[in-house]
């Protein structure tokens, strides 16, 4: 499960490895941005099925945004964790 964004819909392939979400691989490759392995093309696998499909981005239509298999809805509003800012407060006291 993917802690960047917490509705993704499908995992990305790198060649190597898969991943949650381009923030997932950055951090695991020191901040390496991720690049397609195959040009326009890029392989992802749909986390409803299970299945692996390719997706050509030099041209994507309405169609292309669900799963060739399961229909579902591949891209969605991410929805990302929220950030929780905690301030500490430092007392001094004099001896």
């Amino acid at each position: 499960m993917c802690k960047h964004v917490l509705n993704a819909q499908f995992m990305l392939w790198t060649g190597a490895q898969w991943y949650d979400c381009v923030l997932c691989h950055a951090e695991a490759n020191g901040g390496k941005p991720f690049v397609p392995s195959q040009g326009n093309f890029m392989s992802m696998k749909c986390k409803k099925c299970e299945q692996v499909f390719r997706k050509d981005f030099s041209c994507i239509s309405s169609h292309d945004h669900r799963c060739p298999h399961c229909n579902n809805l591949l891209f969605l509003d991410a929805e990302f964790p929220t950030v929780r800012a905690y301030v500490r407060t430092y007392v001094r006291t004099k001896n």
